[in-house]
């Protein structure tokens, strides 16, 4: 799996001997996100993106409502 850009920034960040939560941190990472520019031949090299539903589907989801003590009513199924 592709590593995330962010997880790449904190690594050269602390490669680089910043500090977390500190005003210097902030402003490097500020610098840094301005400078990222999005490569068109890499986006075009990674294929098209798929989707995970298909139409005509139904997709149903099951959830347990965490204040269901405190409503008068919900949907289950």
């Amino acid at each position: 799996m592709a590593e995330r850009l962010f997880d790449k920034l904190e690594q050269e960040a602390f490669r680089a001997g910043i500090q977390a939560r500190t005003k210097e941190s902030m402003s490097w990472f500020r610098s840094r996100v301005s400078n990222l520019r999005v490569s068109r031949v890499g986006l075009l090299a990674q294929g098209p993106q798929r989707a995970r539903h298909s139409y005509g589907r139904m997709y149903n989801f099951q959830y347990d409502p965490k204040m269901k003590t405190e409503l008068p009513y919900y949907d289950r199924f």
